[in-house]
């Protein structure tokens, strides 16, 4: 017995030498060479979004990696994962506040990064980076949000807590991997705006009467919040002859369509208030009546009405 376990022992110098003569110089792979992904770096995508302005949110944020050993030929696959407080999955990421919420897409290194469960992780088509021999990431190592125009949302802090998975083979198929998560904020901004009037924006009340209602000028309010219509006038709501500034005017109410104006200060200046508008779209209309016009002189008289939008005192 003692010759076997000889005979075994001397034969082992011969096996690692043929070993090691199969190889090139410097092929010789150890278990300590395996490259292994020892830390996953990623800030948190932090945007804001105006639901009416029509320039894409694209806000990126740098992916780094953390390796050990030889990671030559290496590459690394992503995915975004589904979490316990952000369980939805699908092709976009959604961003709560209360019940509300907002779609929005997330790319890796430019690639489409739908979320996903994580059992699902590397089952679909990850995105997959290069690593270089030091193991760090190769090309565009990014990633990005942006949302899709056109969603209106109310004004606040829209968030996603999602987690990141990563996956990295080495050159002889060894896989380690991390989940890290990651949180998707959208600051969405008070937004509103009015348009109207196209190329005109007259209302002309033609010969004058007393008691005389104009006909009505269309306009739209966008609106993410509460907002105030406020209208206002170059001569304190009067129409006055033309080159006679001086001189005294003819009186009138400006009339918002369904709603009640009130007056708001000294001037004149005149004021409704409105909830949020279902979709962000409120349409509008104004026209005037003209007040007394007795023993005021012939001729072409006119003013300047200004209608604003504000946020709702």
């Amino acid at each position: 017995m003692p010759k076997h376990a000889l005979a075994s022992a001397l034969a082992l110098p011969l096996l690692t030498a043929s070993s090691l003569a199969l190889l090139a110089p410097g092929q010789a792979w150890a278990a300590g060479d395996q490259c292994r992904l020892t830390a996953l770096n990623l800030s948190g995508i932090n945007a804001s979004y105006d639901p009416f302005d029509p320039a894409a949110v694209i806000s990126p944020a740098p992916i780094s990696v953390r390796t050990s050993g030889d990671c030559t030929g290496a590459h690394l696959q992503l995915s975004l994962v589904a979490s316990q407080t952000s369980p939805e999955t699908g092709a976009s990421a959604r961003l709560v506040l209360g019940g509300n919420a907002i779609l929005a897409n997330v790319t890796i290194a430019g690639h489409a990064a739908p979320v996903v469960q994580p059992s699902q992780a590397f089952v679909p088509n990850p995105v997959s980076l290069p690593l270089g021999s030091a193991g760090s990431l190769l090309g565009n190592a990014n990633m990005a949000m942006s949302v899709p125009e056109g969603q209106v949302a109310r004004p606040g802090v829209y968030s996603a807590s999602l987690q990141i998975a990563a996956q990295l083979t080495d050159r002889s198929n060894h896989k380690s991997e991390l989940t890290v998560p990651v949180i998707l904020s959208l600051s969405v901004i008070p937004s509103m705006r009015l348009v109207g009037g196209g190329n005109s924006r007259l209302i002309d009340l033609g010969e004058l009467a007393e008691n005389k209602v104009s006909s009505t000028f269309p306009f739209t309010a966008y609106a993410n919040d509460d907002y105030a219509i406020v209208v206002s006038s170059q001569n304190g709501f009067q129409i006055k002859r033309r080159n006679s500034p001086n001189s005294p005017g003819v009186r009138y109410s400006p009339v918002l369509a369904n709603a009640a104006l009130s007056s708001v200060d000294g001037h004149g200046t005149m004021r409704a208030q409105f909830p949020p508008p279902i979709g962000g779209i409120q349409h509008h209309a104004v026209s005037i009546r003209v007040g007394t016009i007795n023993g005021m002189m012939a001729g072409d008289y006119s003013d300047v009405m200004t209608l604003q939008i504000q946020p709702k005192i």
